[in-house]
């Protein structure tokens, strides 16, 4: 729906939402920002017996009784936290 200032908006439980995309300049910086701040964590969590990762594992993991050891790129450590326990269904650190 265009409103009457000719910008795109969607309305939602009758408050307008603007749909207007960001310009590619500004998605390049928020990018290039984003990888410049990464830092490296190492999270650890608990697995089931005998557990195998399953297709494409997108960080390095190490396992040994039981703790999988994770290394993993992320802004924080409760972002690296949050991508760990998402893959593993889990959330049991250790």
């Amino acid at each position: 729906m265009i409103c009457n200032h000719g910008s795109a908006v969607r309305f939602c439980h009758g408050a307008p939402i603007n749909l207007t995309m960001p310009h590619p300049s500004d998605l390049t910086k928020q990018v290039i920002d984003r990888l410049m701040n990464l830092k490296e964590f190492t999270i650890k969590v608990r697995v089931e017996d005998n557990w195998l990762p399953v297709g494409i594992v997108p960080f390095n993991i190490h396992i040994k009784d039981n703790i999988a050891t994770v290394t993993i790129p992320a802004l924080t450590e409760e972002e690296a936290k949050e991508k760990v326990a998402e893959y593993f269904g889990s959330d049991d650190f250790v």
